[in-house]
């Protein structure tokens, strides 16, 4: 297990992600991250340094191909960490759905502590049984005629497969 430091070991954090292996840790600096970020590795801890969520920003507005900030790897953990989707994009697609974080190719185990989700749509989707979400502040700009407030839309669909999964675990979350 190795710890790679962003931006002393890897400039930006896709760079980390793309050199580690199972089990690393990726420790982020404080700052502002623009970028898209696919955990293809799985099993690895993306954290911010200072363990203030709100020194680590990672914002994306999607592009072309992806319609989320992170696509977070199987067994992998975010922690004091801001993800940010600032993308209007609209999909019914499991792998083009609006969010900030999604698993990665469909529902995965992952976790996240002591976070911020900020979006413009949709907050975590695609979570599978055994994960968890703990120490979580959701905040949605948008709301949906077809919810009845932005507090739901900021957790849609964090569910497995069209309904409440019991195996998710969600501790002391909030959402405005």
């Amino acid at each position: 297990m190795a710890t790679i430091q962003v931006p002393a070991d890897q400039s930006t954090i896709q760079a980390a992600i793309n050199a580690a292996s199972s089990g690393d840790i990726i420790n982020i600096a404080a700052g502002t991250y623009q970028e898209e970020l696919d955990d293809s590795v799985g099993n690895i801890t993306l954290q911010g340094a200072t363990g203030n969520p709100e020194d680590v920003i990672i914002i994306s507005s999607g592009s072309a191909t992806t319609a989320h900030t992170i696509d977070i790897g199987a067994d992998s953990t975010i922690k004091n960490l801001t993800v940010y989707y600032s993308g209007s994009a609209s999909s019914s697609n499991v792998n083009n759905a609006p969010l900030a974080v999604k698993g990665r190719g469909g529902y995965v185990k992952f976790h996240m502590d002591n976070c911020r989700v900020l979006t413009l749509k949709g907050g975590i989707g695609y979570v599978a049984q055994g994960s968890t979400i703990n120490r979580v502040w959701f905040e949605s700009m948008y709301k949906s005629s077809s919810r009845t407030s932005n507090k739901t839309w900021a957790m849609y669909p964090m569910a497995s497969r069209g309904g409440s999964d019991p195996g998710v675990i969600v501790t002391s979350c909030a959402s405005i």
